[in-house]
């Protein structure tokens, strides 16, 4: 305990916080502080700086024993001097006493203070080590999800594969940062004992010397017995108290790392799995909804193109009901073949352009077709590539392969997306080459009536025209054979006037009335 700090720094490849592997390292470090205390008794010993004090006090009390004559003493001088004597050697007693006591109570508040530092040591051990304990559970929990939790599954699911290997980094992280720790927490235990107990107790173990020397109640010698006695007490309680730390900090490697790095790893892995459950069957849904889903079921390309049919046959129906209605709603002396031809010509136009769009459309739905397929192979590829990545061999199946869940999992939806499209733009087609040809023929029909009438109407004008001509031509006979008749009457009458004229038995009244006439 008393020995060089050169000898000290030797004996630290036993220390016990750099931990004891066997029992021949504690034999080892037992021998070691014998050594010391050997060392300790066999060295030269320092003079006091109170030497000095000492031996005035000494001389003093030789001189006075030496200059009494006890033939001249008396007995009552004599029992003064013995009393006093006494009195003498009962205080340097009891300030012998006094000093072994003050060093045994500084050992036991020592020994208290460095309880209370290690239980604050301890403190803070447990709580960094608690707060790691938090930090990483919070993380495993989410990766550990009970059957039927939807939404734990979804919130793992969503979790990258970066993710899940920066949890396991965290694990070892933290087992390395734990390690640290109690490495730190080993060496604060160090500290106490080295730094705080041991070189206390040596520098009041030497005060305890001064102190005993100075109460000159025992020789040299036999404080030197006794300083030996507790040193030696002192290294017992050292090398207990290191065993007792070693014996601690090999059991928190043991618990808190070792085996809980195992226990850690082993819920990463339960975790991982089941992170590659979710994520699996997350893929295959996610492939199928996406199938089932609008993409592939209704694309939306051909959702636009199918209303740009529909928008087309609205107009085309619209532009043929106004050149028609145009035609329905001339007069009949306006309705003539140029007319009725020009809009024919125009409702054949019509037919061209709406074969022309519905071909171009046609086309388009063919290739949207051939794009969906597309995305299918794509989508079939990119799960065999997650399938792959996720690696969740359990959920493969009797499957060998990533391409055979895919297939069994995706191709028998795609092929019925794909024969439903075929049949859903082959309808179309049909639909509307129907729908176009109905169409056309009865605007065909209508502008053929629109013709028809036409050319009747020109003929009964035709026909109209001769009947008024030849109406005229015998107007104009009648009225010219009536006007010759006539003149005919008047030559008649005016003969039968004369001859009335002339005859003798004529009537006056009759004269005039024919006069009259």
């Amino acid at each position: 305990m008393t020995g060089s700090a050169n000898d000290f720094n030797e004996g630290r490849m036993a220390n016990p916080c750099d931990g004891f592997r066997n029992a021949q390292d504690i034999k080892i470090f037992s021998q070691l502080q014998q050594e010391r205390v050997r060392g300790a008794k066999m060295a030269d010993k320092h003079p006091s700086e109170h030497l000095i004090e000492i031996q005035e006090e000494r001389q003093m009390v030789k001189s006075l024993a030496d200059t009494l004559s006890p033939s001249d003493e008396t007995v009552e001088a004599y029992n003064k001097r013995m009393k006093k004597r006494e009195e003498f050697a009962s205080k340097r007693k009891a300030r012998h006493d006094e000093a072994l006591d003050g060093y045994h109570k500084y050992v036991a508040a020592l020994a208290d203070e460095c309880a209370a530092k290690v239980e604050v040591a301890s403190e803070n051990l447990n709580s960094n080590l608690n707060q790691q304990d938090s930090e990483i559970a919070a993380l495993l929990r989410v990766m550990e999800i009970d059957e039927g939790d939807d939404e734990g599954e979804a919130i793992l699911s969503s979790k990258s594969v970066e993710w899940i290997d920066g949890v396991y980094e965290m694990v070892e992280s933290t087992i390395a940062d734990r390690r640290k720790l109690i490495d730190k927490f080993a060496q604060s235990l160090e500290d106490i004992e080295c730094a705080v107990r041991k070189r206390r107790i040596d520098e009041r173990l030497r005060s305890l010397t001064e102190e005993l020397l100075l109460a000159a109640h025992a020789d040299q010698g036999s404080v030197e017995r006794i300083i030996c006695g507790l040193t030696t007490e002192a290294n017992s309680v050292l090398a207990e108290n290191r065993k007792e730390h070693v014996e601690l900090v090999q059991k928190l490697l043991t618990i808190r790392c070792n085996d809980e790095k195992v226990s850690l790893t082993e819920r990463w892995e339960r975790g991982r799995h089941a992170w590659r459950t979710c994520r699996h069957d997350r893929a295959m849904r996610g492939a199928l909804e996406r199938i089932r889903g609008p993409e592939f079921q209704d694309p939306p390309e051909l959702v636009r193109v199918f209303d740009f049919v529909k928008e087309s046959q609205t107009d085309l129906l619209q532009r043929r009901l106004k050149i028609l209605l145009e035609i329905r709603d001339l007069a009949a002396s306006d309705l003539t073949g140029a007319r009725t031809q020009a809009a024919m010509e125009s409702l054949i136009e019509l037919g061209d352009e709406a074969e022309k769009t519905y071909s171009v459309q046609g086309e388009a739905m063919d290739r949207i077709r051939c794009r969906i397929e597309e995305l299918g192979r794509e989508l079939r590829d990119q799960l065999v590539a997650v399938i792959e990545q996720i690696d969740c061999r359990p959920s493969w199946g009797e499957h060998l392969t990533a391409a055979d869940v895919a297939d069994a999992a995706v191709s028998s939806e795609l092929y019925a997306c794909y024969a439903q499209l075929d049949c859903m733009v082959s309808k179309s087609k049909e639909k509307l080459c129907k729908l176009e040809g109905e169409q056309r023929t009865r605007c065909s029909r209508v502008a053929s009536l629109m013709v028809e009438a036409s050319t009747a109407l020109e003929v009964m004008k035709t026909q109209k025209q001769n009947m008024v001509t030849e109406h005229d031509k015998k107007l104009r006979k009648h009225r010219a054979e009536h006007e010759a008749e006539c003149e005919a009457n008047e030559g008649e009458l005016q003969e039968y006037r004369r001859s009335i004229r002339d005859s003798a038995h004529i009537d006056p009244d009759l004269e005039k009335a024919t006069m009259e006439v």
